[in-house]
């Protein structure tokens, strides 16, 4: 099937309306809530490790942060031996939006996967890492 790229762009694209809708309370979209969540997975990460870790460019990272930390959700610390570093931190007020984010990841796997078997959902989440994999090893990143 030569579709596939069609089906993920399909995917992703819903994927941003629901996450969009889902967190427009919060004041945030669906591209901040992946720096978010990888900010509370890894307190101190930088914005550079953020964008690699998500394959972005830095003008998209950084548009990100500022969003976020103009929400009262992140907060950054100048590295006190390098000044040009800085470390990045969930703020309490991004603490209470974590479980509401994976709450909504939860339901859109749910809604996507509604009719799959258990071994359905583990084939399709393996063959997509390898279709992942395969794509970046394509344009030359790993």
């Amino acid at each position: 099937m030569r579709e596939i790229s069609k089906y993920a762009s399909m995917i992703y694209r819903c994927g941003q309306i629901y996450y969009d809708e889902y967190l427009t309370p919060y004041h945030i979209g669906c591209g901040q809530q992946f720096f978010l969540l990888r900010i509370y997975e890894k307190p101190g990460i930088s914005p550079y490790e953020l964008a690699s870790m998500g394959m972005y460019d830095k003008g998209t990272c950084a548009r990100a942060l500022k969003k976020l930390e103009g929400e009262g959700y992140i907060e950054r610390v100048v590295d006190t031996h390098d000044r040009r570093l800085q470390h990045l931190f969930i703020s309490t007020k991004g603490k209470e939006l974590i479980p509401i984010i994976q709450k909504m990841l939860d339901e859109w796997y749910e809604a996507i996967c509604i009719d799959f078997s258990e071994e359905e959902r583990s084939m399709a989440g393996e063959l997509m890492r390898r279709i992942s994999e395969h794509a970046m090893h394509a344009i030359g990143r790993r």
